[in-house]
């Protein structure tokens, strides 16, 4: 059973915390204002946060070397704490694993703004050396809310594209053109892996994405504040 374990109100759109009581996996939805009483959609939570440990299993099935999701189902929902200030709102969600570490995720809003800023942190609780090898900055779950299935034939992907004297060319794709669409079986989950390597933040690809809903006209959109390598899937 899938629970709205808390609702935000920023501007005008909201932010549910999704609670999957059975996994104990908590994932994040953001919705405009006006359509905040849409029904969650009984599937499982995506998590807040996804790691890889050097050493750990990797995804099972098609899954394996297109994404490093899904590595971490130990991780599950501990506390939420909300610091309020004059002009801001954080809210501090802390995941734990009996494998001994921890994920604190920060989303901040400031007064005015019409976005969020998401960051997480990655705490080794126990006595042993850890390499970890990935670390989601962000993780949104819940597109598309406004389709009780699979919404086919209505979610676009949007990218930029960049080069030298070629740089913001909007790229846009219909999710079955990148093979997203859920397989019969449901088995596995595919990936649209994209980003780059070394300290020019934009080569070949803006660190940006955005998912529309073709047919309500709504936007999900992420953009990565960091100038180094980087790494965005779909």
């Amino acid at each position: 059973m899938i629970t709205i374990y808390s609702t935000f109100a920023f501007s005008d759109f909201v932010v549910q915390y999704l609670l999957d009581c059975k996994t104990g996996q908590i994932g994040l939805r953001l919705l405009p204002e006006s359509n905040a009483d849409i029904p969650v959609k009984e599937h499982p939570a995506d998590s807040l946060v996804h790691v890889y440990v050097r050493g750990w299993d990797r995804p099972g099935g098609f899954s394996n070397g297109q994404t490093m999701r899904e590595s971490s189902p130990s991780l599950r929902f501990d506390s939420q704490e909300v610091v309020h200030t004059p002009d801001s709102t954080i809210v501090k969600t802390l995941l734990t694993s009996e494998r001994g570490y921890a994920c604190e995720h920060h989303l901040s809003w400031k007064q005015g703004d019409k976005a969020v800023e998401i960051k997480t942190i990655f705490e080794n609780c126990s006595d042993s050396v850890l390499t970890l090898e990935m670390i989601t900055s962000f993780s949104i779950d819940g597109i598309t809310p406004f389709d009780a299935a699979d919404a086919p034939a209505r979610l676009v992907a949007h990218r930029f594209r960049s080069g030298w004297s070629a740089e913001g060319r909007h790229v846009h794709t219909p999710i079955e053109k990148l093979h997203l669409e859920r397989s019969h079986s449901g088995v596995a989950a595919f990936s649209q892996r994209f980003g780059q390597v070394g300290s020019m933040p934009v080569r070949t690809f803006f660190p940006f994405v955005a998912v529309e809903d073709s047919f309500e006209k709504v936007f999900w959109g992420a953009q990565l504040a960091w100038a180094g390598s980087w790494q965005m899937e779909i």
